[in-house]
């Protein structure tokens, strides 16, 4: 696996998707010639008891499947969902 893939497909989320969304590990399409990475976020939520409202519980929701980043063999990206 190709660090630059990495390092390109992790800027191209942070710049257009934020800092919650974050990206698989990206792997080779032969057959196009790309690297494509998967788009997942993994939520923060605050669920609170009324019973004891001192004692916040932090539970995460993971999202999976949002999309796909798709950089060519020059590690521009190619195709990005919006």
């Amino acid at each position: 696996m190709s660090i630059s893939a990495i390092s390109a497909v992790r800027k191209y989320a942070i710049q257009h998707y934020g800092n919650l969304i974050s990206v698989e590990e990206p792997e080779f399409d032969s057959i196009d010639k790309t690297w494509v990475a998967e788009l997942r976020s993994d939520y923060p939520r605050i669920i609170q008891d009324d019973r004891s409202p001192n004692e916040p519980v932090l539970k995460f929701l993971s999202l999976r499947r949002l999309g796909t980043i798709r950089i060519g063999e020059n590690l521009e990206p190619s195709e990005a969902t919006s």
